[in-house]
Formats: structure tokens, C-alpha cells, sequence
């Protein structure tokens, strides 16, 4: 079979309910060019999730392996796909059905670029359902090494990427748990890539509970190790170090708050103060202050607050 112009990858963890409605929008799609790789990552239902995927045997190429992350599983697709792009598919979300039609012909369109992403409409577990990322996001100009460090550019994980950019720098981070993708981007970037942005919104964006992206410390554990990382790049400028360590710090400070706003609605009173005025030395917030004062004074109210406020699902903490 001669090689596909399209690799999609879609890694599979604990996704078994949802998987089909992912490939059914494959299947839909009204660029034809292309094939999917379905990296099973040690999933724990595995025997389900096969019987799931089974009616797309003849559509996939299907990869076993054990549990190692979504970073090492996408790798493991990006070493069998035979495409000159890769596009990524997260097993709960889907695509509209003009998602790779569109997305290459904007490659058709400026041949020097080797990142574009989507805008995503999204839904499920959130108040932000309905919303797209880009309206919870906006960002214009030109998508640089800084504004993706600094977050003013956040590149959803759903983008298209030529194949030989990523191999080029050894493909996504396996040692990081999360923000994998993050640490890409920004390589990429720093790697002289071209990155562009499509408005158009053309993947459905799940939220829910228990997906990696839902739990916060982890989420923010991971983005400060990114910043600890890109400061050891030697090819950064005094410059970047500087916004580098700013953005670490402040990410620093939000982990920490996170950490003490889950210990409060556990009732863990020490530990609260402990990480509030660990989060106050960074941050430097009055109503930090304020926070840790009513936690010395009234711990159970602001449990109780908490409770009320937000519910039985807080946080997704680990």
C-alpha cells in the first residue's frame, strides 16, 4: 500500500466507552488520505476495548502495548505511522468531519509550516461546555517561542504536525506525566518551527471526570517542570530566563494554593496554612493572607464553605 499524506494517532487508556464515537468520526472524514493508529497503552479493559474497536479491524493499525503514558504511546504511533504529517486524536474527543481537509489545506496553502492547530468546541463535565477554547483563550499574531511559554498562545494537543519536525527533536517528553505536549510546542518553537492557528472549530473537546486533564495539581505539578527544564536549555537567551523564571514562579505559587484549597475541603487545617502561606511568599495576594487567617481561626466554616461552594467534586487531586 503506497504511504498515507496522514498519520493519525489516537493513544488508548480507560477510554473504552468512547473510542467508538471517536472513530466513527474517522470514518467521516472528508479527506480520505490517510490512516489511524491505534496505540492500545496497557489499557486496563483491554479484552472490552478490542471487542469495542473490532468493526474498525480493517480501518486501523492496532498496537499493544504496556501501560508507560499518553507521551510514550503516541511516540510508539508516531514510529508506525508512515505518514508525512501526524495528526492527534485523543480517544474521548471526535473531529468534525472536515477536520483533516481542512487542517491540510492550510499546508497546501503555506508549505512552510509544520504545526497547525484547531479550534475545539467543548463539552461534557465543565461550566465551560458549549464555549470553544479559542473564545476561552483568544491569541493573535504570530505563534513564537514566547507567546507559548508564556501561555498568552496554548496549542491544543488536537494539532496536525509534519512527522519529520517531531522526530527531529525525539518526539514528546516520556519522562514528563503530563504537559508533554507543552514541552513539544515549545521545542518546536525553539527549533526554528512554523506554527499557525485554523479558527475554525473542527474537534469536540470532552471534559470529564478522571481524565488526566481534569486533575489540577498533577496538571500544574507538570507545567512547572517544564519551565525547570527549558531553564537548563543552554540556547536561551538571558531574556527568556528571565520570563522562564517568572512564569515557574507564578505556576509555583498557583500549585501550592491548589494543594491548599484540596488539604481545606479535606479539613486538613495544617497543611492548608502551611501551603497558603507557602503560596502567599509567591504570590503576595492580601486575600491569601485573609485565607490563612480564617483557616487559623475557623477551619471548619471554610471546609464548610468549600463544600458548599463547589460540591463533592472539587478537586481531582492525587
Amino acid at each position: 500500500m503506497p504511504a498515507p499524506r496522514v498519520s493519525v494517532i489516537v493513544p488508548a487508556y480507560n477510554v473504552t466507552a468512547y473510542v467508538r464515537e471517536a472513530l466513527e468520526s474517522l470514518r467521516a472524514q472528508t479527506f480520505r488520505d490517510f490512516e489511524t493508529v491505534l496505540v492500545n497503552d496497557g489499557c486496563p479493559d483491554t479484552g472490552n476495548l478490542e471487542k469495542a474497536v473490532a468493526p474498525y479491524a480493517g480501518e486501523i493499525v492496532y498496537l499493544k502495548t504496556t501501560n508507560g503514558g499518553v507521551a510514550r504511546a503516541r511516540n510508539a504511533g508516531i514510529q508506525l505511522a508512515r505518514g508525512d504529517f501526524v495528526a492527534f486524536l485523543d480517544p474521548d474527543d471526535f473531529w468534525e468531519r472536515e477536520y483533516l481537509e481542512s487542517q491540510m489545506a492550510m499546508f497546501d496553502a503555506n508549505r512552510a509550516l509544520d504545526l497547525v492547530y484547531p479550534d475545539a468546541i467543548v463539552f461534557g463535565e465543565t461550566p465551560w461546555a458549549g464555549s470553544t477554547r479559542m473564545t476561552r483563550f483568544p491569541f493573535s499574531g504570530t505563534v513564537s517561542y514566547e507567546a507559548i511559554a508564556t501561555l498568552r498562545c496554548r496549542i491544543f494537543c488536537g494539532a496536525t504536525v509534519r512527522r519529520d519536525a517531531i522526530l527531529r527533536l525525539g518526539a514528546f517528553d516520556a519522562t514528563l506525566s503530563a504537559a508533554e505536549d507543552f514541552d513539544l510546542w515549545l521545542r518546536l518553537a525553539r527549533s526554528g518551527a512554523k506554527m499557525a492557528y485554523n479558527c475554525a472549530p473542527l474537534v469536540h473537546y470532552r471534559v470529564r471526570a478522571g481524565s488526566l486533564s481534569r486533575n489540577k495539581v498533577v496538571m500544574k505539578r507538570a507545567i512547572v517542570r517544564v519551565y525547570d527544564k527549558h531553564l537548563q536549555d543552554e540556547q536561551s537567551t538571558e531574556a527568556e530566563r528571565k520570563m522562564l523564571r517568572a512564569m515557574r514562579e507564578r505556576h509555583a505559587g498557583e500549585l501550592e494554593l491548589l494543594i491548599a484549597k484540596g488539604a481545606a475541603f479535606e479539613g486538613d487545617r495544617q497543611e492548608a496554612i502551611e501551603h497558603l502561606r507557602r503560596a502567599n511568599r509567591i504570590l503576595r495576594s492580601p486575600k491569601l493572607g485573609l485565607a490563612t487567617l480564617a483557616l487559623q481561626v475557623r477551619a471548619q466554616w471554610v471546609k464548610k464553605f468549600l463544600h458548599w461552594r463547589y460540591g463533592p467534586k472539587y478537586l481531582d487531586l492525587s
